[in-house]
């Protein structure tokens, strides 16, 4: 788990990456509006919202097209969904959703669970919170 000190729900190195002040809660990686360098890697932009009752966005941005992977693991470890395994994606900002449905489709609990996101550039691993 990151930092978040100005609690915007962005990690502070998050927010370094994408070029946003990790001290100032009007400064996320959405709204910088940096646009992306020559080289540039990608980026995670957010999982919200977070703590869910629905629906859960992941949100990121990619240098450049390639394949993605979106997983949905429980507290002890077990695969809950698959939310995108191996789907290409072009360039720039993408979102993908988790309906907050289990791989049966039945809704997932209420509990934590860890959404882990894998790109051509990066791999990241954010936890999420199930209400009811």
């Amino acid at each position: 788990m990151g930092i978040d000190r100005d609690r915007d729900s962005y990690p502070d190195a998050d927010e370094l990456d994408a070029g946003s002040n990790p001290g100032d809660p009007a400064s996320t990686p959405a709204n910088v509006g940096v646009p992306a360098p020559a080289g540039a890697v990608d980026v995670l932009e957010g999982v919200r919202p977070n703590p869910a009752h629905g629906p859960v966005e992941v949100v990121f941005r990619l240098a450049g097209a390639g394949r993605v992977d979106v997983e949905v693991f429980d507290v002890l470890g077990r695969l809950t969904r698959v939310v995108a395994r191996a789907r290409t994606y072009e360039a720039g900002r993408q979102v993908v959703a988790w309906d907050g449905r289990r791989g049966d489709g039945m809704r997932a609990g209420a509990g934590l669970y860890f959404l882990k996101i894998r790109t051509p550039g990066g791999q990241w691993t954010r936890l999420v919170v199930m209400t009811r």
